[in-house]
């Protein structure tokens, strides 16, 4: 009890000094052994430490971002976002600063069709989520992924949402299309849908002079859609230009 009472009263260059004293009397492994058993705690409290100020740093650096565009690309082979070559030259043009802003360009929804029907469930549901969530700008997919979307209202009116230089310039590459609505009749166990007027909600983009063919996106057409729940229309609008100027 004296002794330990004694250790107490060291002073801290005292407790060094004894510690430097019992390291030189033991071989390599000795050493190794005995500061992990006697300093493990403080150890694993460092580790923990840098964890948490490397996360904590992550979150902050994420937080000071701000979204500029948000593109998914659908039923691509690509795996990092530097493989869009057309999305890339067009975030290049924009000057973004990297430590504010961000560019997001989702790779991972692969949506297709068995006899009119969703069969990759996962990515429908992803889809409708980032919708929901008024997260998406700009989708990017094949023909037959825009007008199954397009029936059920996800796009915007490209006539009432571009400028109208703008709308003249890719007339000729839009999409007409009708979109369905529940008539009054429907109800839940009978669900009934009217037509309505065709109007132009898809954008072929794969005949733009800035677009860049490549073996990621194997389908033609290509096919832009605004989603309604866009919140970033006048970055939308730059791509655009920038596709077709």
């Amino acid at each position: 009890m004296a002794q330990k009472k004694d250790r107490m009263d060291m002073t801290l260059k005292e407790k060094a000094t004894e510690e430097l004293d019992k390291l030189k009397t033991m071989t390599l492994k000795e050493k190794l052994v005995y500061i992990w058993d006697y300093y493990k705690p403080a150890l694993a409290g460092i580790v923990l430490l840098v964890i948490l100020i490397i996360g904590g740093v992550d979150i902050y650096q994420n937080s000071k971002q701000k979204e500029v565009l948000y593109t998914a690309v659908l039923n691509t082979s690509a795996t990092q976002e530097e493989d869009i070559s057309f999305i890339n030259n067009f975030k290049d043009s924009l000057n973004i600063d990297e430590k504010t802003q961000k560019l997001t360009v989702d790779l991972s929804l692969q949506i297709f069709f068995d006899h009119g029907n969703v069969t990759s469930m996962e990515a429908n549901t992803k889809l409708m989520t980032l919708l929901g969530a008024k997260q998406l700008d700009l989708v990017i997919c094949p023909q037959d992924v825009y007008e199954y979307y397009v029936e059920r209202g996800v796009f915007l009116d490209l006539k009432e949402t571009l400028p109208a230089d703008l709308y003249a310039r890719v007339e000729e590459q839009v999409y007409m299309n009708s979109v369905r609505q529940e008539t009054e009749d429907s109800t839940l166990d009978h669900p009934q849908y009217e037509m309505l007027e065709e109007a132009p909600y898809g954008l072929r983009i794969d005949e733009s002079p800035l677009y860049v063919a490549q073996e990621e996106i194997p389908y033609s057409p290509v096919v832009l859609g605004i989603p309604g729940s866009s919140n970033h229309i006048d970055t939308v609008i730059e791509f655009i230009e920038y596709l077709f100027p």
